[in-house]
């Protein structure tokens, strides 16, 4: 975890890249390490949880992890404003609409939200600094609100989110080559609330 405790109740799993089907499933042991088989002939998204945690996941392209790999993750407890960005969740160019990528990790998110019945979570859309900051805002609010509905479409309950757009105000890094733009399109979930 973040706070330097080592958690030996995560779970680490590998969903499809396409499907979001789970494939393979492992249990960090008593010493919080873990052991999983990685394949090399698909994209997957990997997703790390514990219990009292915020998860982890990013996306692996078919191929990228090769032989045997070691990999620490920091899972943020679930604490009023611990944050968590959404690394496998993408949109068609300029528009709010999800591109099919998005969904294996929206499903576990919702499934996430489902295990976590007292928690709120705000949803936000940023955006990069291209465009005027006007129009930014609006697309940004758009991607928020388009992945709420597809996280209530897939079971999650409404009054756990909400949704807010950003814009371009909150950059993740600064700079204007095309790594910083892409670190600032993001979305991202924040802990506002917990019963």
């Amino acid at each position: 975890s973040t706070d330097g405790r080592r958690l030996p109740e995560g779970t680490v799993k590998l969903l499809d890249g396409q499907t979001g089907e789970p494939f393979a499933v492992g249990q960090t042991g008593a010493d919080a390490r873990y052991h999983i088989p990685i394949p090399a002939d698909r994209d997957f998204v990997l997703w790390v949880g514990a219990p009292g945690h915020l998860f982890h996941s990013e996306r692996v392209e078919a191929g990228t992890m090769t032989g045997r790999q070691e990999q620490d993750f920091g899972l943020n407890p679930l604490v009023v404003d611990a944050e968590v960005i959404l690394r496998n969740v993408f949109f068609e160019s300029g528009s709010a609409t999800l591109s099919a990528p998005s969904e294996p990790e929206l499903r576990e998110v919702s499934a996430w939200l489902a295990d976590n019945p007292g928690i709120r979570l705000e949803i936000g859309g940023h955006t990069d600094d291209v465009g005027s900051a006007q129009d930014n805002l609006a697309l940004s609010a758009n991607r928020a609100e388009a992945v709420l509905e597809f996280l209530v479409d897939q079971g999650a309950d409404r009054d756990q989110l909400t949704a807010v757009g950003f814009g371009q105000t909150r950059p993740a890094v600064e700079g204007k080559s095309d790594a910083a733009r892409r670190q600032n399109r993001r979305t991202t979930l924040r802990l506002i609330s917990r019963d």
